[in-house]
């Protein structure tokens, strides 16, 4: 079982690499990552600790009372909590002083002898080979001693030095030294509400990079208008991409952030959100038909992060179990921290370029019925694909319906409609020649229909009344009456 062990300053990475030494020794299924050892020489350290965050399958932090306020450790669980166990571990310090902390909503334990013994054991049971029960129980009864015992004294010649600098320093008047955050040159705000998105889409210069998750924190009136001057101004070079979530994010998503966070009704507002984001990025992308200034694309992973790369500073953010409102941001000046610039840019090209407009594709026959074919993994669908880089939409629209179907498709129009699940463009026209039997790989047969299937017989049967809709655009474009 892989352990993340947050850590911060030098009190807590004490104790990190003490119980990095002990939880092998009681099951050997536990491996250890503590950032000080870790680590190989040479190796970004960034990297490597979004790398352990990430392939952890549950995280302990250890707070102590000189790193109560790190927004570091914050940083770490927010990566960490949104799908993984996390646990606070209290050394030296209780629950209390947790309070008005980000940390405040984990269930802590204090490293005392009933606490922590039952969260090891917690660990153990995770654990693919758990050890068992007995053979747990009889190894932590003989080695709890020894750990205990140096966590003590570290804690103990913690406090004997801090008191010993607290003596120095009323006598020399010296001033404090530097906290980590001051070495790392990181600003903060308390809650992503307090980020002026309007002053950001206004006046940056040359860049705005989005990773978001849906309009509630983003399409603003008051931003939607700064969008809309920015686009219109032929003086206004700069360029904005936003990255937000679709539909297909909600069965990994929605629902579990809903009994995250506790809300009844967070599924139709989401869905709500999604809506008014598509419609506020269709109208201002409308301004901007090339997408020189501006451009909105649509993508399917849940992030653990969102943030906002804004010229040189990057405004970044996790997804935790409270509203997207009120996340603690971190704010770095990328002129300095340039191993993040490359890192947080270059994450962003990689789903942006993956986040290529979906087009769909409705075939007719002459008699009024209309092509689908049964995905073997979902259900029906249209014959539906990404458009590659450099290529011209309608003709993506071609290929993905030969490869999928192994027809020709002849007259070929972009539909008149709106939305679109992906963010893309549904194409229609009048079947071709068979020229390839189906795609097996992905699809299992194919079908006419002259009306759509049930929704329990769909693909994304939550998209129905759209898709519907499609059907009714595309008979009156190609001028052919419903099928009898």
């Amino acid at each position: 079982m892989k352990l993340f062990i947050s850590q911060s300053g030098e009190v807590a990475q004490a104790i990190a690499l003490k119980l990095k030494s002990w939880l092998p020794l009681v099951n050997p299924e536990f491996d250890v990552f503590v950032s000080a050892e870790s680590i190989d020489a040479g190796k970004p350290w960034f990297e490597e600790i979004r790398l352990g965050l990430k392939n952890s399958e549950a995280g302990i932090g250890i707070f102590t009372k000189e790193n109560l306020g790190s927004t570091w450790m914050f940083f770490e669980h927010g990566a960490i909590a949104i799908q993984k166990n996390f646990i606070p571990l209290l050394c030296g310090c209780e629950v209390t002083d947790l309070v008005k902390t980000p940390a405040s909503i984990f269930q802590a334990k204090i490293f005392e002898e009933t606490q922590f013994l039952k969260l090891i054991s917690d660990l153990n049971e995770q654990c693919e080979k758990p050890r068992p029960q007995d053979q747990f129980n009889q190894l932590v009864t003989e080695l709890w001693p020894g750990l205990s015992k140096n966590v003590i004294n570290i804690l103990s010649t913690a406090e004997l030095k801090q008191n010993e600098e607290k003596k120095q320093h009323s006598v020399s008047q010296e001033p404090p030294q530097p906290t980590i955050i001051k070495k790392l040159e990181v600003d903060t705000l308390s809650s992503f509400s307090y980020i002026e998105l309007q002053k950001i889409f206004r006046d940056a210069t040359f860049r705005v990079d989005c990773l978001v998750l849906s309009g509630r924190n983003l399409f603003s009136t008051s931003v939607v208008t700064a969008l809309k001057e920015r686009i219109e101004n032929s003086n206004q070079l700069c360029t904005v991409r936003i990255l937000a979530m679709d539909d297909y994010s909600e069965g990994h998503f929605v629902n579990d952030r809903k009994d995250m966070m506790g809300i009844g009704h967070f599924r139709n507002d989401y869905k709500r959100d999604l809506d008014g984001a598509r419609e506020h990025a269709k109208n201002l992308a409308d301004l901007d038909p090339e997408h020189k200034k501006f451009d909105v694309r649509f993508y399917n992973l849940m992030p653990t992060q969102f943030y906002f790369i804004v010229d040189n500073f990057l405004y970044l953010s996790f997804v935790l179990s409270i509203p997207i409102s009120q996340c603690p941001v971190l704010i770095f000046d990328l002129s300095i921290h340039t191993d993040m610039a490359h890192t947080f840019s270059k994450h962003f090209n990689h789903y942006w370029e993956s986040s290529r407009f979906f087009v769909s594709i409705v075939a007719f026959k002459k008699d009024g019925t209309f092509l689908m074919v049964k995905n073997r993994k979902r259900g029906w669908e249209w014959p539906s694909g990404y458009i590659e880089p450099k290529e011209d939409p309608m003709s993506s629209a071609m290929r993905e319906f030969r490869e999928e179907s192994g027809y020709d498709i002849v007259d070929i129009q972009e539909v008149r409609v709106r939305r679109h699940a992906m963010g893309g463009t549904f194409y229609t026209g009048y079947l071709g020649i068979q020229q390839a039997e189906i795609s097996a790989r992905e699809m299992e047969s194919l079908d006419f229909f002259a009306v759509l299937p049930p929704e329990n017989k769909l693909s994304f049967p939550d998209e129905r009344a759209i898709f519907a809709e499609v059907i009714e655009d595309a008979r009156s474009q190609l001028k052919i009456f419903p099928a009898p």
